[in-house]
């Protein structure tokens, strides 16, 4: 698969991977997995389709729903060159939907109190960095305050990147939730129409990985990492070392997340006390506050999930452990 670009941008997303067209391919088989198996998902509900009336209702609906917003994701990511090929299986991404419709539908209350505390926290002005930005709500909302200051939005994930740079052009775009937890038939599956915004000139969408990107060493007043450092593959002592590479002297790191780290495996996890000691070995500075918050406040779910965060300032790097 050869994508040709002959720029270093898709609209007004930055390609940020040393290699775009590695990594373009990378992501064209990932998807071309998941919607294939989304698809086969599809049908094969189709043709199992209960006999009792509302049970057969739920399942068509939520085919449908699934069918629309499949159907408009795929136009989004019409620059991977998606196809129902199937010939080299990939496992498929993670696409964290939900966070779609927590940023820009249901204005979660959670997002408030993030902005609150960077904005108590973090610098008015200089070079901000925030990682793993999802579908952007939270460092769009900080690009308006922080009028005085450049912020870049790194994200690995093409279909929440993408989906927040055509909020953020002002084209509205529809959605339709779907989720097999129905609470009740008549209000479940709904449609939206997203409120129109506009690119703020201070915000740079940077599509990249944390560990596969063109940022120089040394350019940022202060990085946000929220719900970032948990979730992906490397150890948080290994990511602290890469993230004060990316710091200035003096620089602040503003962390929200878990109090601690559940891996895959016990050694990989981390309690609240080895992430405080973690910190404070890479950082002059660390203040640390805990706060039972309402995580993916989501409207149509009967789960109502609150998580105990760490609200971390970690100011002057250790630079020599970088």
């Amino acid at each position: 698969m050869n994508f040709e670009l002959n720029d270093d941008r898709l609209g007004d997303v930055s390609i940020g991977f040393n290699d775009a067209n590695r990594a373009l391919t990378l992501f064209h088989h990932q998807y071309n997995s998941y919607f294939f198996q989304l698809d086969s998902t599809l049908r094969r509900l189709k043709d199992q389709l209960p006999t009792d009336p509302l049970a057969r209702k739920r399942i068509e609906n939520f085919i449908n729903a699934k069918t629309k917003q499949s159907k408009r994701y795929k136009k989004l990511l019409s620059f991977l060159k998606l196809s129902s090929d199937q010939s080299r299986y990939s496992a498929p991404v993670n696409h964290y939907e939900d966070l779609i419709f927590r940023d820009w539908v249901w204005e979660a209350p959670e997002l408030k109190v993030y902005e609150d505390f960077i904005l108590e926290t973090a610098p008015k002005t200089g070079n901000h960095l925030f990682l793993g930005t999802g579908a952007g709500r939270l460092v769009y909302n900080m690009s308006l305050a922080l009028k005085g200051a450049t912020l870049t939005a790194l994200e690995r994930n093409p279909l929440l990147l993408f989906f927040c740079q055509e909020v953020l052009q002002g084209k509205r775009p529809k959605l339709v939730y779907s989720s097999e937890e129905v609470l009740e038939l008549e209000t479940s599956f709904p449609s939206y129409q997203v409120e129109k915004f506009s690119h703020p000139q201070n915000l740079k969408l940077l599509w990249a990985s944390f560990e596969d990107n063109n940022l120089k060493e040394a350019a940022f007043d202060h990085v946000n990492a929220s719900w970032f450092f948990d979730i992906i593959p490397f150890s948080f002592e290994s990511s602290l070392a890469h993230t004060v590479n990316y710091l200035k002297e003096g620089g602040m790191l503003t962390m929200i997340g878990p109090s601690c780290f559940h891996k895959k495996d016990l050694i990989g996890s981390l309690s609240y006390d080895e992430i405080e000691h973690l910190l404070k070995k890479y950082f002059k500075e660390v203040v640390i506050d805990r706060r039972d918050i309402a995580y993916l406040a989501n409207p149509l779910s009967s789960q109502k999930r609150v998580e105990t965060l760490s609200f971390v300032k970690a100011t002057g790097p250790n630079l020599d452990l970088a």
